[in-house]
């Protein structure tokens, strides 16, 4: 993570961890809109990413999980994998471990990613930083097969804590590491249960090649 983006969770955290404390499980609206984005996810997943992980025992990734409401929905679609959620937040990943012990739940404070999965899949994270293409780097470092990401599409204005607006040019179609190289699969736009979101989300994956 560079220094931009360091900064601007540091600007956040404070408010992330008043948010899990105070304001997330209210009448559960929290956790009803994160289980609904990773249904979402799930059911727009590209073909070849499902096929891969209904046939193999893969290690996925869930990466900014919050109290893991939707992470256990990957947990119950994909039984053949191991489950793994990350969040910056400790108060979060605390909630979740209580919450869903079968789920392993880690806490980074500056959401590095240390080991490397099968599959890492975002939801509603990279907006919140100001270059979200270095977030997704970081990602696909730790990739071996699949990066999935899903964000709000084209925000205008943004909402509050949300600091980058995102469409369908934000990331390149390839990219190249120093030893992997991946390939955008699949870019696609829809529409959000308006009571869950203000935008059309897009979802993009990227598969190593």
């Amino acid at each position: 993570m560079n220094d931009i983006n360091k900064n601007s969770l540091a600007d956040q955290r404070e408010w992330l961890e008043e948010f899990y404390r105070e304001i997330y499980l209210q009448v559960g609206f929290g956790p009803r809109q994160n289980a609904y984005y990773m249904e979402e996810i799930i059911k727009h997943l590209d073909q070849r990413v499902i096929d891969f992980l209904n046939t193999f025992k893969t290690n996925i990734l869930d990466m900014g999980c919050a109290m893991g409401f939707g992470t256990i929905k990957l947990a119950e679609s994909f039984p053949l994998s191991k489950v793994f959620g990350l969040d910056v937040c400790k108060t979060a990943i605390d909630g979740g471990g209580a919450k869903f012990p079968g789920i392993n739940f880690l806490f980074n404070f500056d959401g590095l990613i240390v080991n490397d999965y099968d599959v890492i899949i975002s939801s509603h994270c990279l907006e919140h930083y100001l270059d979200p293409l270095d977030i997704l780097l970081d990602m696909l470092e730790r990739t071996h097969k699949y990066c999935i990401i899903m964000v709000p599409y084209n925000e205008i204005p943004l909402l509050n804590k949300h600091l980058a607006t995102i469409t369908e040019d934000t990331f390149p179609e390839k990219i190249i590491l120093e030893q992997k190289e991946f390939k955008k699969i699949s870019n696609l736009v829809f529409a959000g249960d308006r009571q869950f979101c203000r935008n059309d989300m897009i979802q993009m994956v990227y598969e190593q090649r």
